[in-house]
């Protein structure tokens, strides 16, 4: 065992000496729930963290102990936790109806909102959450295109549906330049895999050669914003020619901007890079924090693909073959809406973004200070609100380069953060509109002095 790695054993219990509580209820929700967490992104060492309590910028756990919190619902509370304009939406909503599987005028409301802040949305539609809108936006460009086949980039990850679960933040192989589309989980028939192409991260000539010889069997590509803030952010004119190649060969362009989309600005990595995709998936902060999802692009897609037809069903005709099918019993509910249209709201006040995106710059640059006082093997990346914190030496040049990283001295970093009151999963960090210049301040102190802690296990 390394130093960092027996570091580790030692802070994990003092963490779980802290959280007892947690820990008992780790153990008890074993017994009926698979692992004892009720999503795989709830799991952590030496247990569960079990929340009571969440305000603003801060959780506190069933303990008693508090945590400044920088991971925001993996970044889905952009205003911070229970914001109060959420809150008191949520309730009235609740009081005239939570559902009735009906049209509802705060949906309306909401898409008016998104068409006019995001280019790409003409119309827009929306679902229970980004996976469930993202498998709506890929049947929308398949029926639109009559083609089967799909792209995604190595690293990206899509949501965790069947037909883009491959080549994703876990598994990955095959030459760099021309990667292999390997699977992530077990359950995904081997049929679907014909249907994925895995284009390289970060090589924009191999990148743009490869989507002109798929040519006319390429349905879409799709490509994620945030991820590819890891590797330095897309090359200058990438997406612009990434655009225009598709164009060529008759493929429609995806943004899956389910944690960009309303986190750099209104209108998200489209915006931020001026680069209008044919279809954008939007999700995460659009409720702050309650289940939504969305997708839309240019009209003439939605026009003819996803406009429902007068006769919903009719058997044994194909007059209606090109309309996909897009429904869904929760989608549009008027709770969720609710809190989507306050949160938006809330979100056009003017200087909020300004203020956010500061503060993302200054805890980047701090922690740049930090590892350079101490030398530690990591760096960091992120663009606007979002942190990424990398246990790597260099700068990631693809997602393959994570497999550089010193996964214990990571752990060792989250772990000490936790103990001092910082509640941050490393390669994505989220600030939210909650959080203060003091407490950036103070995050970036507790990171200075695990960094001094850390200093001689490397």
């Amino acid at each position: 065992m390394n130093n960092a790695a027996s570091h580790l054993v030692k802070l994990q219990a003092e963490v779980a000496r802290q959280t007892p509580k947690s820990v008992n209820l780790f153990e008890r929700a074993q017994c009926v729930l698979p692992g004892g967490v009720g999503s795989d992104a709830k799991f952590r060492e030496p247990s569960a963290l079990f929340i009571a309590e969440a305000q603003g910028s801060r959780f506190m756990d069933v303990d008693g102990n508090e945590y400044v919190d920088y991971r925001q619902s993996a970044g889905a509370t952009l205003l911070g936790h229970s914001h109060p304009a959420v809150v008191e939406a949520i309730c009235e909503q609740s009081r005239r109806h939570i559902n009735t599987m009906q049209c509802n005028v705060v949906e309306v409301e909401v898409a008016e909102k998104l068409t006019r802040h995001v280019p790409a949305f003409a119309q827009v539609r929306f679902a229970n959450s980004a996976t469930e809108a993202n498998m709506m936006a890929l049947r929308a460009a398949r029926a639109f295109t009559g083609r089967d086949l799909i792209a995604k980039f190595e690293g990206h990850y899509l949501g965790q549906h069947d037909d883009v679960l491959y080549s994703g933040f876990r598994m990955y192989g095959g030459d760099p330049a021309r990667p292999d589309a390997i699977v992530e989980s077990p359950g995904i028939p081997r049929a679907k895999q014909d249907d994925v192409v895995i284009l390289p991260t970060n090589r924009p000539e191999e990148t743009l050669r490869r989507v002109a010889e798929l040519g006319d069997r390429l349905a879409c590509v799709f490509f994620e914003p945030v991820k590819e803030t890891w590797f330095g952010g897309p090359q200058p004119g990438f997406l612009a020619a990434l655009l225009a190649v598709c164009q060529q060969v008759g493929a429609l362009l995806i943004f899956d901007e389910a944690v960009s989309s309303l986190r750099w600005g209104l209108g998200g990595a489209q915006t931020l890079w001026e680069v209008t995709p044919d279809i954008s998936v939007g999700g995460k902060a659009l409720s702050n924090g309650l289940p939504v999802g969305s997708w839309g692009g240019r009209r003439d897609i939605m026009d003819a693909v996803v406009r429902p037809h007068v006769r919903l069903m009719e058997i044994g005709s194909h007059q209606i073959s090109r309309k996909i099918y897009a429904s869904g019993t929760f989608t549009g509910n008027g709770v969720s809406m609710g809190a989507a249209n306050a949160t938006l709201t809330e979100m056009e006040q003017p200087g909020l973004y300004a203020r956010i995106n500061g503060l993302g710059d200054k805890m980047r640059g701090g922690l740049g200070e930090v590892i350079a006082r101490h030398g530690l093997p990591m760096h960091v990346t992120g663009v606007g609100s979002i942190v990424n914190i990398h246990f790597t030496p260099e700068p990631l040049r693809d997602m393959r380069d994570t497999g550089r990283a010193n996964a214990a001295l990571m752990q060792c970093f989250e772990a000490a953060c936790l103990l001092r009151g910082i509640f941050i999963i490393t390669q994505q960090g989220f600030i939210s509109a909650a959080h203060t210049e003091a407490e950036i301040d103070a995050f970036l102190n507790v990171a200075d002095a695990v960094g001094a802690d850390l200093a001689p296990l490397v």
